[in-house]
């Protein structure tokens, strides 16, 4: 890499970097001027939905601070270490600007915070107005049918919170925009899993998050910015990152310094999101296009959360193949049981040769020390896999 082809792609990952560091102030302001911010908990929510009334939706993602007794005391125990977080911003306003909240049932923690401020709201606690999403994830033809229910029932209270009408021409422009989203999205994915990558896990990771709490045309000027520089990866050990998700950048930051390069993942923060968001192909009625939104992601990708085993396991196996990952590492917080059921599972699914590791966390992260001695450990020569 030459001098100028590394400060061209150091300027493009700082770039990137301020918009994913300003991302809440940037919805902040969006409020303030006007927008109506809808947030949102989980991974079901189609953001086009929101979009096409004029919102801009924000998935709420944990914050590097302690949450409060309360939040901790509503929720109750063994709750994943990010819904506590979520709850405790709500409690202290640092979300008050949001027009509203739309919490899907991807996980039972997205489902507590639901039930947990729709108490509050009943006790004139001053909580954003919430809707569920009760979006069901069986494989089957009337699950498609329940899941257009939802997201019809989610397109009317969206025009109740906006008052912006919703109509099929406006849903068909915005779900144009997010396919042109979604193929910047691919290509970013396809340059990160090269045998020469151009892309690192950390920017890609950071750009997945801005696809779920930014304006998409501004993320498609992001994506291009990535994509216009050629500029190779220096990098050691490909890892592919399973387990828990990621809706901060720190574990992926500390790999990457510690010379790995995450080529890539399997959860909602993650490659995914790549593949949400496809070219408008339904009639010019809103049911057929709530079906085809329902459909799309109901086949769409198999979550730890929402998917059975061999489901998983063959959806982790393939990206994993993918990705040309040379080890795989499973990195899983406390009360967060699904991974935990798919290591042993993928494992299987991958046979010999793709050494494997799994490192649990006490909360929302996991320590440097413990993400650089598992990587050691991946990429010594006389590693075996572990299904621990």
């Amino acid at each position: 890499m030459t001098a100028s082809s590394a400060s061209s792609a150091s300027s493009v990952s700082a770039r990137l970097r301020r918009h994913y560091d300003s991302r809440l102030d940037r919805a902040r302001t969006a409020a303030a001027d006007g927008t109506a911010v809808i947030g949102v908990v989980g991974a079901d929510v189609p953001p086009e939905i929101l979009e096409s009334c004029g919102a801009l939706a924000y998935r709420l993602s944990s914050v590097d601070r302690s949450p409060s007794p309360e939040a901790v005391t509503l929720l109750g125990g063994a709750v994943d270490a990010t819904a506590y977080s979520i709850l405790d911003q709500i409690l202290a306003g640092d979300v008050d600007f949001l027009r509203g909240l739309v919490v899907s049932r991807d996980s039972q923690a997205s489902l507590r915070v639901f039930y947990v401020l729709r108490a509050l709201a009943a006790q004139g606690r001053p909580v954003p107005p919430v809707h569920l999403l009760d979006a069901l994830h069986l494989r089957r033809d009337s699950t498609r049918r329940y899941n257009t229910s939802q997201i019809a029932g989610l397109a009317a209270i969206i025009t109740l919170w906006t008052g912006r009408p919703y109509k099929i021409e406006n849903l068909l422009a915005a779900q144009s925009v997010r396919a042109r989203l979604g193929c910047r999205l691919v290509e970013v994915r396809e340059r990160r899993r090269s045998a020469i990558p151009t892309v690192s896990g950390l920017d890609a990771l950071r750009l997945y998050a801005l696809s779920q709490t930014a304006e998409p045309t501004e993320c498609i000027a992001l994506a291009e910015g990535l994509l216009a520089d050629p500029s190779p990866i220096p990098a050691g050990s490909r890892v592919f990152v399973t387990g828990s998700s990621h809706d901060h950048d720190h574990a992926y930051a500390a790999l990457e310094s510690a010379g790995a390069l995450v080529v890539g993942d399997d959860h909602s923060w993650g490659d995914p999101v790549a593949d949400l968001w496809p070219v408008p192909t339904a009639g010019d009625d809103l049911d057929s296009a709530h079906s085809a939104i329902a459909l799309h992601r109901l086949y769409c990708g198999a979550m730890a959360q929402t998917s059975g085993l061999t489901d998983r396991a063959g959806f982790s196996a393939e990206g994993v193949r993918r990705a040309g990952a040379d080890a795989v590492l499973s990195l899983v917080r406390r009360n967060d049981p699904a991974p935990d059921w798919d290591f042993p599972a993928l494992v299987r699914e991958l046979g010999d040769g793709v050494p494997a590791a799994k490192v649990r966390g006490g909360g929302r992260t996991w320590p440097d020390k413990e993400l650089g001695e598992a990587l050691q450990g991946l990429t010594r020569e006389d590693c075996e896999v572990s299904a621990r």
